[in-house]
């Protein structure tokens, strides 16, 4: 047990900082921002001041949202086309992993050489390219893919 996690040291060295990188953004994104990067002095509204910040905040949210009129308006949009993103992300993978699974069901090592690719596949999908007949994973294909590319 020692020597396999000895081994995978990195990895699970590189997992940790990762996971506490998506727990700051997911926090500061779509939970309570913090103001980490920037000083408090200077976080004002007026460029002209001496010590204002004036670069592209480097990471999550600018700290300077929190003090405009319309926070709550660009925070709730900013929120709502962010789960929409993520959302379609999930969808599509989601159904990625849907078509792989039925691929390793649909086809053994005696009919492997006529299955179809599922990355060229993906692409007729993406494209509307319904008529190339070597990306056919499965009957009705064609009323799934105009479903979830519309």
């Amino acid at each position: 047990m020692f020597s396999m996690v000895f081994a995978g040291r990195y990895i699970i060295l590189l997992m940790g900082l990762f996971s506490m990188y998506t727990g700051f953004i997911y926090n500061d994104c779509f939970s309570k921002s913090i103001n980490v990067l920037a000083d408090n002095k200077v976080l004002q509204l007026d460029p002209t001041v001496e010590g204002v910040f004036t670069g592209t905040y480097p990471i999550g949210i600018d700290p300077i949202w929190s003090l405009s009129v319309n926070k709550l308006t660009f925070l709730n949009s900013f929120k709502m086309k962010m789960s929409i993103i993520l959302g379609v992300i999930h969808i599509l993978f989601g159904y990625l992993v849907v078509l792989v699974f039925y691929k390793w069901l649909a086809y053994d090592a005696r009919t492997s050489q006529s299955a179809p690719s599922l990355l060229i596949a993906f692409i007729n999908m993406f494209m509307f390219n319904y008529n190339d007949p070597s990306s056919r994973i499965y009957t009705g294909q064609m009323v799934s893919r105009r479903y979830w590319c519309s």
